[in-house]
This record gives C-alpha cells, structure tokens and sequence, in this order.
C-alpha cells in the first residue's frame, strides 16, 4: 500500500452505503449510546448481529456491564438522533436520554421510539476487530415498522427516494 494507505481506504469505506443505527445498553450508572454505521444481522440460527465498536469508546464498557444492548435502525427522519448519539463527551444518563424518547423490551436496553427497526440483544461474544471489537448479540427480540431508512454515504445522511435512488445530501 502508499503511504496515503488510510486515506484511501476511508475514503474507499466511505463509499459504502449504509444504514446508520444507535447502539444502546443500560448499565447501573445509567442509559448510554452511540452512533454506528458498522452494523451486520449474522446468523439466523440461532440469531445474531454484529457491531463494530471502537476500542476506546465507554460504550464497550456499559455493554460489558450489562451483558445487553439494542440496536436501533433509524428511519429518514431521525437524523438529529444520529447526531446527538454522534457527540462525543456524553455520560451516562440515569433516567435516559432527556431529548430522545426510548423503550425497552426483554433485556432493559433502551430502544430508540420512531426507529425503523430495532435488535434488543444480549451479549454473545466479544471479538478482537483492530481498532475495534466485534459485538456479537443474541437477538432476544426484534421488530419494526414500514419507512425508509436513514443512510451515510461519502460523508453525509442520505435519504431514498421513492424510486430507489439517492436523494440530494440531507442538511
């Protein structure tokens, strides 16, 4: 590889559309979550998902914690979420999350309301990613809703339109 290796390859990963989702876990300090656009169902059966979380995010921790998380797929209209779960410096929040409201289901991780789809998991395996771990989760339920999605592409949220093809970049 050149020496502008890692610039290629963001740039490269970039072009990778994907789902952007929200990544949940309560722990005894409180709710706590993140962005993530590295997402993946794995197995059927039994049912997993994958999540690639960077090594030095608190998230891993809280997971670890309570041996749950959710994944939360963002609908089109959710972008200020993904925002707000994209700030870095946040804590813990002992009664959730104040501007975004949540549920729960089976494991207490907290679900985001109005998502497209949702993954309420327990932890199946940690694995070394690099970087990164790989977040195994059993699937202990799962549901949804008709929508569109919310997408990242070369460095911004995108929206589809109805004949499938990208719309201009959202605000």
């Amino acid at each position: 590889m050149t020496h502008d290796s890692g610039h290629s390859f963001r740039h490269a990963a970039g072009h990778f559309a994907s789902g952007v989702t929200v990544v949940t876990t309560r722990a005894s300090d409180g709710a706590y979550g993140i962005t993530v656009s590295s997402f993946a169902s794995l197995s059927l059966n039994p049912l997993l998902v994958t999540v690639s979380i960077k090594r030095s995010s608190p998230l891993l921790g809280y997971v670890r914690s309570a041996e749950a998380f959710a994944v939360s797929v963002l609908a089109s209209d959710q972008q200020q979420v993904a925002e707000y779960f994209a700030t870095g410096g946040r804590t813990p929040q002992p009664d959730g999350f104040a501007t975004v409201p949540t549920t729960t289901r089976e494991t207490g991780a907290p679900i985001i309301d109005g998502c497209l789809s949702w993954f309420d998991c327990t932890v199946e395996d940690l694995l070394p990613g690099g970087d990164h771990e790989i977040l195994v989760g059993r699937v202990a339920a799962a549901g949804g809703r008709t929508g569109e999605p919310l997408v990242y592409w070369a460095g911004g949220y995108r929206a589809l339109t109805a004949g499938g093809s990208q719309s201009d970049r959202l605000a």
